[in-house]
C-alpha cells in the first residue's frame, strides 16, 4: 500500500458508514485447532477481555477430547469443523485443496459426515453447522451437496462467492492477519487497517461487516499486537458490534 493508514482513518471511515441502528459488524474466524495451546490462551483471553465472539474452525480428524474440554469452559468460544484432516491431495503442482474433486465426492462427503460426528462427540452437538475448507478452497460441485449433510452455512475467503444454494449461508473472511508468502508472518498494522477500511467500503458490503481471520499457532508478535490494538479500538465503540457467526446464519 501506497498510503500509511492509522486507526483514526478506520475509527472515521466506521462513524462515516455506521449508525446508531446500524453499526458496523466485526466477527472473529480463527483456523486449525487441534488442541489447547498456550497461543489459543492467549487469544481466548485477549477475546475475554474485549467481550469479542470467536468462531473456532476445528480439525476434527486429529482434534483432541482436550479441546472439547477447554471449549466448554469458554462461552465465547463457538467450534465449527475446518474440513475433515487437513491433507493436500491436488498433488505437488496443484494448490493445496482438500476439499477439491481429486478423490471423488463420495468419498469427500463421506469424511466430512466423519467429521461432524466427531465434532459432535467432541462440543456435545453445539458445534456450528458451518463449513470452512482447509486453505478456504473446496469445489463448486461439493458446494450444492453441503445442506443435504447438514451444513448451514460456508466460510472461505474474500468476496469471490459461489452460485447460491438453498439453506447454505456463505460468510467469507476479508482480513487475513498473516503474510503467508513472505515468512508467515503478522502483515503490518497499517496495511491490515488499510484492509479492514477497503472492506468496510467495498461496494459489495451491504451489510457493513468485517470478518477477521487468523491462526493462532502462527502469530508473531506482530499479529498479536494488531488484534490487541484492534480489539481496544472498536470494543465498546458506539458505532461497532463484535458478533458471533451465527449472527449471519439467521435466514438461512
Amino acid at each position: 500500500m501506497t498510503e500509511t493508514f492509522l486507526w483514526r482513518d478506520l475509527i472515521r471511515a466506521i462513524d462515516q458508514h455506521a449508525s446508531a441502528t446500524n453499526r458496523v459488524r466485526f466477527w472473529l474466524r480463527d483456523d486449525d485447532a487441534v488442541e489447547p495451546t498456550p497461543a489459543l490462551d492467549r487469544l481466548r483471553t485477549l477475546c475475554e477481555a474485549h467481550d469479542v465472539p470467536l468462531l473456532l474452525a476445528v480439525i476434527p480428524k486429529p482434534a483432541q477430547q482436550s479441546l472439547g474440554d477447554y471449549v466448554r469452559d469458554a462461552p465465547l468460544i463457538t467450534p465449527c469443523q475446518h474440513g475433515y484432516a487437513h491433507i493436500n491431495h491436488a498433488g505437488e503442482h496443484g494448490r493445496a485443496q482438500e476439499l477439491g474433486l481429486h478423490r471423488g465426492s463420495e468419498q469427500i462427503l463421506q469424511e466430512l459426515r466423519e467429521g461432524q460426528a466427531r465434532m459432535s462427540e467432541l462440543f456435545n452437538g453445539t458445534a456450528l453447522p458451518l463449513l470452512v475448507p482447509p486453505w478456504n478452497r473446496i469445489d463448486p460441485a461439493l458446494v450444492a451437496e453441503l445442506p443435504g449433510i447438514g451444513f448451514r452455512a460456508l466460510s472461505t475467503f474474500g468476496w469471490d462467492v459461489f452460485a447460491p444454494v438453498a439453506h447454505l449461508r456463505q460468510i467469507n473472511s476479508d482480513v487475513d492477519i498473516i503474510d503467508w508468502r513472505n515468512g508467515r508472518i503478522g502483515k503490518p498494522i497499517p496495511d491490515l487497517i488499510g484492509t479492514c477500511i477497503d472492506t468496510l467500503t467495498h461496494p459489495a458490503n451491504a451489510d457493513k461487516r468485517i470478518g477477521i481471520l487468523t491462526h493462532h499457532l502462527a502469530h508473531d508478535d506482530g499479529a498479536w499486537a494488531f488484534l490487541e490494538a484492534l480489539f481496544a479500538e472498536t470494543a465498546g465503540h458506539p458505532h461497532v458490534e463484535w458478533v458471533p457467526a451465527a449472527h449471519f446464519m439467521n435466514d438461512a
